[in-house]
């Protein structure tokens, strides 16, 4: 049976402290200090201590006090931060920058930012302006809270909370092997860190209090938990030995557990460090809801994305002292008095959700309509491309095909297969509307490295596209890949099971983010890079002459560059829109000016 609960517990400073540990690990992190690589793992901390604490603070038969509390103590401080955000980014950013910021405000103002980002790039993705990226664990936590009262109802039931943690941790673990995001965004798979909190609250300690002191065993759990921004952590890899929410984070929610179980060594919570990251500790949710915007915007360049690296200590000390001077007004003005106090919450959210979505849905429109045409033509650049891949909903419903549909055209026309890193990805919309002329079939490869990674090699491509009857391989990469040897056994095989292979050539790249330089010619004045079809050839020529070289009856080379370039290579189209929506990637627009290159393509495939 679990341990009766009172809804209340004495103060203990050992958790501010991990708190204190917790906002340091994800400020060096988002910092990128030297050895804080795996920072991020301070959010982990953070989610074990809320299940303890929650569990401890919550009583049976109190569910509108408890959610009035939570309302109280967490909503506040998180709007107004979505606000200062959303005015911020309004002055600051340009417009594709601020639709993106807007974007992620409406998801956190309805109290689903996780769902937001899940739907957008990975946590580790910096491709997009993202100053509101930390709140999906805001979001998580506040998801979380709407079920602690049902936890709570079977946490008296035998061995209900082990169960429920083994569980969550098992689906988490196995879907970082399908999806990552999913793993790290979703509740379902992060409720085992906080069910680890409620363990201890419930079955291990006395309304919060340590039953007993274990010296040892709280020094071993210190050095696991200090020594985690060391851990070897990829937070894309499909694994939950190197992956995220991985083994990593199992052994510092352990650890976690266990020090809020037997309590910090007392010289530890003595010492002047521990009373400095006890003080951190009481600042600590103000300083995470202020401290990532301060970065990304006082870091911000246009069609940069989300920037972190300061470009100087002065810098730093600035923005250091931006975050602590913004967290104690917040905490003092905002979090902590209207924790105390009694307003009618429930009215209060409503109509705080309300306007933030009103500034969210006009601020966008509004700012625009300060830029001249062709800026906004420049701006709409940035969204003139299409869902990732084969979006996310094909990859869950089969997360272990190699290849997906983007096309089912009649059963007998060719049956084609696009084959690309990102670059195939880029072009995708137009081969399809290229397959539906003939109504052919078209699949694309799922991973974003065929024929680059060993797990996606030839001869995996080419089971499956005997697999679906595939007769004819598209080829799209970037400059210098795939490796010729790999091509060379695509094609080999390709022959052998009477499938045709076309390889189109790597579209022009750049030396910067064309939007950035198209922008700042207009702004500026800035010249704009040059390139013609002899450069293209000269930074090309190297890979692709053995790839012209291969000799083989089912294969075919097509150049992309004579339909991007007249003599000099093209940034924008005739009606100014943008090509490329970064340096190397093409828009809708420009992938648009492949369209007779694909159509001759796809006549190579209508042949017997």
């Amino acid at each position: 049976m679990g341990r009766p609960v009172t809804g209340t517990m004495e103060y203990r400073g050992d958790i501010q402290i991990l708190r204190g540990v917790a906002i340091l690990f994800v400020l060096l992190f988002h910092l990128q200090a030297p050895g804080a690589d795996n920072g991020f793992l301070g959010v982990d901390v953070f989610f074990v201590i809320s299940g303890f604490l929650m569990a401890c603070l919550y009583t049976p038969g109190s569910i509108g006090q408890f959610f009035a509390r939570r309302a109280r103590r967490i909503l506040p401080a998180y709007f107004l931060t979505i606000l200062a955000t959303v005015a911020a980014a309004a002055i600051i950013t340009a417009p594709p920058d601020l639709a993106n910021v807007t974007t992620q405000a409406l998801y956190s103002t309805l109290l689903a930012p996780n769902f937001g980002f899940w739907a957008a790039n990975s946590y580790f993705s910096n491709d997009s302006f993202t100053p509101l990226l930390h709140l999906w664990s805001v979001g998580v936590e506040i998801q979380f809270y709407v079920i602690v009262p049902l936890i709570a109802l079977f946490v008296r039931r035998s061995c209900f909370l082990m169960l429920a943690t083994l569980a969550s941790l098992t689906i988490c673990f196995l879907a970082i092997g399908v999806s990552p995001k999913t793993a790290f965004f979703m509740l379902p798979f992060r409720l085992w860190e906080f069910l680890l909190g409620f363990v201890a609250a419930t079955w291990l300690t006395q309304n919060g209090q340590p039953l007993r002191r274990a010296p040892r065993l709280a020094w071993l759990a210190v050095v696991v938990l200090l020594a985690a921004p060391f851990y070897g952590i990829n937070g894309d890899a499909l694994s939950p030995v190197t992956g995220h929410p991985g083994l990593a984070a199992l052994a510092v929610c352990l650890a976690t557990t266990v020090l809020l179980t037997v309590g910090l060594p007392g010289i530890l919570t003595l010492s002047w460090p521990g009373a400095w990251l006890e003080t951190l500790g009481k600042y600590s949710y103000s300083v995470y809801l202020v401290h990532f915007p301060l970065i990304t915007l006082t870091l911000y360049v246009p069609f940069a994305g989300t920037r972190l690296s300061a470009p100087d200590a002065g810098t730093i000390i600035a923005m250091l002292f931006a975050i602590g001077v913004s967290s104690v007004l917040v905490y003092h003005f905002v979090e902590a008095p209207l924790r105390r106090s009694l307003f009618p919450w429930k009215a209060s959210t409503v109509i705080a959700q309300a306007l933030l979505i009103a500034i969210a849905l006009e601020a966008h429109p509004a700012v625009a309509t300060f830029y001249t045409e062709r800026a906004n033509l420049i701006f709409a650049g940035a969204g003139d491309r299409n869902t990732y891949r084969c979006g996310k909903v094909a990859r869950l419903l089969d997360p272990t095909a190699l290849t997906c549909s983007l096309h089912a055209g009649d059963a007998a026309a060719p049956r084609l297969m696009l084959v690309g890193d990102s670059h195939a990805d880029s072009i995708k919309t137009s081969v399809t509307a290229a397959a539906r002329e003939i109504d052919a079939t078209l699949r694309f490869v799922v991973p974003n490295e065929p024929l680059i990674s060993p797990t996606h090699s030839a001869d995996a491509i080419i089971e499956d596209a005997v697999r679906h009857r595939v007769d004819h391989l598209l080829v799209h990469f970037s400059r210098g890949n795939p490796p010729i040897d790999a091509l060379r056994r695509l094609v080999a095989l390709a022959a052998h099971n009477k499938i045709r292979v076309s390889y189109i050539a790597p579209v022009p790249v750049w030396p910067g983010n064309v939007l950035q330089v198209l922008y700042e010619n207009l702004r500026d004045g800035t010249p704009l890079p040059r390139q013609d079809i002899a450069d293209y050839r000269a930074m090309n020529e190297a890979y692709l002459a053995p790839v012209r070289a291969i000799d083989a009856p089912n294969f075919a080379y097509f150049a992309t560059a004579p339909y991007l370039c007249d003599h000099e290579c093209r940034l924008v189209d005739a009606a100014g829109h943008p090509l490329y929506f970064d340096n190397h990637h093409l828009t809708l627009t420009g992938a648009a000016q492949l369209t007779e290159l694909f159509r001759q393509v796809l006549t190579l495939a209508r042949r017997p």
